[in-house]
């Protein structure tokens, strides 16, 4: 193959394409495991190195669903068809406003108030006067070594109860949370010699979210800690609950402004916005600035603030809430002993209807793969019924007028030809012959305009 230099290669050139095949930049060769000279006739010739392959075709798919009027005036019962569409739409009309209100739902704070109920008992095991009821050998009367050591087991027991005051069940259709999924830490403090008793004496249980224990060994509603000893132990139990989003207490300031104990962020906020409000704090000329009374400048220490400052401010008027206190005494003299009475904490607990609704919402996103692709093959249906009603249209003006259909569409094609050809003059009289239509220049031209398309 030759290289053109200064002059236009013969054939037309117009898309690469010429009697030879695809054009060459100027002053190169093809080159590759198959040489000019060795090239066999006819194959598709690689492009030169360091060249651009052809684009990408881009296949644009169907979307239209509709049924063309033309091909309902052909087959009543495409009306059929046509008031099932109208349902699907209205249908996904209402599916989509639904899944709406349950992601703003999902997105507040759905939550219920229910009891925890602790019980708190211990049992003794192996103390002296446990051992005095047994019957001792005779052998045995002397020797003061039993082998047993007095023991006792402390035990804190967690129930959920309604607001109604009636035990939440746990099923397998709705679970109940876990007395350790409530609980952010458990601390038990033995007031003891820790000389006469080296076993520790302050007992910690954190939750972790990083441990290697799968969740379900996680969980529990009891737990139980067990010690020597043959006396009775005052127990100061420590317990944090485990909350979201976290509640604060306030200082002696915040406390003047918010007539609550405890509160979360956003509802002091809130309290604080109400404030304002109903007391009309807010500069006239300036929305956006509060006119600090005596209780505001207390808290915030200035004249005057900007609205988006009050979440900075209040950041040193909130504390951690201090954690829920019990006091027990560990009685070894009995077998079994319970606390006197129950301690009930009001707390709240996702509403079971979250994960419903949680679950509806990933059902609607799982089948949505299954669905587009319905809707791609109704597409590709349609497609190919219009093409079938263009047929149907092509053979039916055939029938009804040959001569003058085809008089009509030889003088499209010449029209389209034309198109094709545009820097080309045809004489009419070549184009009546059907040995031009099989020049192979016609041919790449014609091709490569359809490939394009």
């Amino acid at each position: 193959m030759r290289s053109f230099q200064g002059q236009q290669p013969p054939g037309p050139m117009r898309g690469g394409l010429g009697p030879s095949g695809p054009s060459v930049p100027t002053g190169q060769q093809f080159t590759g495991p198959r040489g000019p000279a060795n090239a066999r006739p006819g194959a598709p010739v690689p492009p030169p190195p360091n060249q651009p392959g052809p684009a990408p075709r881009f296949v644009r798919k169907p979307t239209d669903k509709n049924i063309n009027p033309k091909v309902q005036a052909i087959i009543p019962e495409s009306k059929l068809y046509s008031n099932l569409l109208e349902a699907e739409k209205s249908l996904d009309a209402v599916i989509s406003r639904k899944k709406l209100d349950l992601q703003d739902s999902l997105s507040g704070n759905m939550k219920r108030t229910c009891i925890l109920r602790l019980c708190i008992s211990n049992t003794a095991t192996d103390q002296p006067w446990q051992l005095m009821d047994r019957e001792i050998p005779e052998e045995n009367l002397f020797d003061f070594d039993t082998g047993m050591n007095p023991s006792w087991c402390l035990r804190i027991e967690g129930k959920l109860l309604n607001g109604d005051g009636k035990l939440i069940e746990d099923t397998e259709e709705s679970p109940r949370p876990k007395l350790s999924s409530l609980l952010q830490s458990l601390v038990i403090e033995l007031d003891r010699s820790e000389e006469l008793y080296p076993d520790s004496n302050v007992i910690e249980w954190h939750q972790s979210k990083k441990s290697s224990m799968p969740p379900e060994a996680q969980e529990w509603d009891a737990i139980e800690v067990r010690r020597k000893g043959d006396e009775n132990v005052n127990a100061r139990i420590l317990i944090q609950l485990n909350e979201f989003p976290d509640y604060f207490k306030f200082s002696d300031e915040l406390s003047k402004v918010i007539p609550v104990q405890c509160a979360t962020k956003p509802a002091v906020v809130m309290h604080i916005w109400q404030y304002i409000k109903y007391r009309k704090l807010q500069d006239p000329s300036d929305k956006r600035t509060v006119i600090c009374d005596d209780a505001l400048r207390q808290l915030f220490g200035q004249d005057h603030i900007q609205f988006p400052q009050i979440i900075e401010l209040l950041t040193n008027h909130l504390k951690p809430l201090e954690p829920i206190e019990i006091f027990y005494t560990i009685n070894v003299e009995k077998a079994a002993h319970h606390a006197e009475n129950y301690y009930d904490i009001k707390i709240e607990v996702d509403d079971p209807m979250r994960k419903e609704m949680t679950k509806t919402l990933e059902s609607c996103y799982d089948i949505a793969p299954e669905l587009a692709a319905l809707d791609e093959h109704v597409c590709f249906g349609i497609q190919e019924l219009n093409a079938l009603k263009s047929k149907r249209e092509f053979f039916t003006m055939l029938y009804s007028d040959p001569a003058s259909f085809i008089k009509t569409w030889t003088a499209s094609q010449s029209h389209d030809m034309d198109v094709l050809l545009a820097d080309r003059t045809l004489n009419n009289e070549l184009i009546r012959r059907a040995d031009m239509f099989k020049d192979p220049e016609i041919l790449r031209e014609s091709i490569q305009l359809l490939l394009n398309r």
